[in-house]
């Protein structure tokens, strides 16, 4: 209605001046890299019916430090489990979210990009399925214990070969959803072996180092 109101004003009367853009949130609002910021999630089990089940299980992402590779500052981003910690490390480009491998990992200023592309193929060569890496989509609103908030959509897209979709919807997709000034908020998590089921990590809460 907004947008309609403003073309139906524009030509109706001349502007004497243009209205400037709004300036696009840098990346580094979207994933926080401070050392001492973290984040508790909690997991929900979704069904195809909508029906839901609060898993009552929940894990943490924590900013540990700075450090240096090849001549860059990277934070280390940890995600504990009960295995193995889960360690990544990142930095902010100006425009983009880079790995320390060199990998983009997003961007919400970037919304017709692929950030990578990749296959999984069997001993045969045979192809099982394709993995996309792009943004999905910005302003999309999510509603979590932590609040409700408007994000930007980094979605890894899986498509399956024919012959291994086995009768379902061959295209699966795993939303991670970024506030800006917050970090990640929710993680959508659909899964072949368990299709149409999803799980879900919602932010239960959070701390921001100043």
């Amino acid at each position: 209605m907004l947008l309609a109101l403003s073309f139906a004003l524009a030509s109706s009367c001349r502007k004497k001046k243009d209205d400037p853009a709004p300036e696009p949130q840098p990346p580094a609002r979207y994933v926080m890299l401070k050392p001492g910021s973290y984040w508790i999630y909690n997991n929900y089990h979704r069904k195809a019916d909508g029906t839901e089940t609060d898993l009552a299980e929940y894990d943490s992402v924590y900013v540990e430090k700075d450090t240096q590779i090849n001549g860059h500052q990277y934070a280390k981003l940890v995600r504990p489990s009960q295995w193995d910690n889960e360690v990544h490390y990142l930095r902010d480009s100006g425009q983009y979210i880079v790995h320390h491998t060199g990998a983009v990992l997003m961007s919400p200023t970037d919304l017709t990009s692929v950030f990578h592309t990749g296959y999984s193929v069997m001993g045969n060569g045979d192809t099982i399925y394709r993995r996309l890496l792009f943004m999905a989509d910005t302003g999309f609103v999510v509603n979590t214990p932590a609040g409700i908030f408007s994000t930007a959509v980094l979605r890894k897209e899986y498509t399956l070969w024919p012959g291994f979709s086995q009768g379902t919807d061959p295209v699966k997709n795993w939303d991670t959803r970024f506030a800006p000034g917050v970090g990640m908020v929710t993680e959508v998590m659909a899964i072949y072996s368990h299709a149409p089921d999803v799980w879900e990590r919602r932010l239960l809460r959070y701390h921001l180092a100043p």
